[in-house]
């Protein structure tokens, strides 16, 4: 379904997840992706961490994770490489040592950027900061998942088959500061 009246069918769909399962939470998002893209959906947004877990606490710092969520990406760009819809998907990112929360932007088996998270909560039972980095404003390009992409907080993404849908994405608490 194209847009119409200005509007695009999106969603918002939380999967069942396991804690720090990448592989079945990556069967979870797969299964989400292509009943959604069945349903008409142009834009689904999954949670933050969708291919972790957000209550991974110093798992996070582990080497097996963060390559399971960066295996796991690799298998959902392979699935969307046949279905019409862009897919924000949460997981932790490695790069040059440091760690950060980020929004993966699938479409089409394309990795067309990582949008890292600024604010990180540091209070009450979050302790993001204890993990993570903010993200980078200016945008630079890095390899992950296999893919050359954009990396940082101030990407667009617009549509070359429908111009007048362009995607910006903040994650939880970017979207309150």
């Amino acid at each position: 379904l194209p847009m119409k009246y200005g509007f695009l069918h999106t969603a918002a769909v939380s999967p069942a997840l396991h804690v720090a399962d990448c592989a079945y939470n990556t069967q979870q998002i797969i299964a989400a992706m292509r009943a959604q893209a069945v349903a008409g959906t142009k834009l689904l947004c999954l949670p933050e961490f969708t291919l972790t877990g957000y209550t991974c606490s110093d798992l996070f710092l582990q080497e097996t994770l963060c390559r399971g969520a960066e295996d796991g990406l690799i298998q959902i760009l392979d699935a969307s490489k046949e279905l019409d819809v862009v897919t924000l998907v949460g997981l932790p990112v490695r790069h040059n040592g440091k760690l950060y929360n980020c929004a993966a932007v699938v479409c089409k088996g394309q990795l067309l950027g990582l949008v890292p998270k600024t604010h990180l909560p540091n209070y009450g039972e979050f302790y993001e900061r204890r993990h993570f980095v903010s993200g980078p404003k200016d945008a630079f390009e890095i390899t992950f998942a296999g893919q050359r992409t954009l990396f940082g907080t101030n990407l667009l993404f617009a549509c070359r088959e429908m111009p007048e849908f362009v995607l910006g994405v903040e994650i939880c608490e970017d979207l309150w500061a």
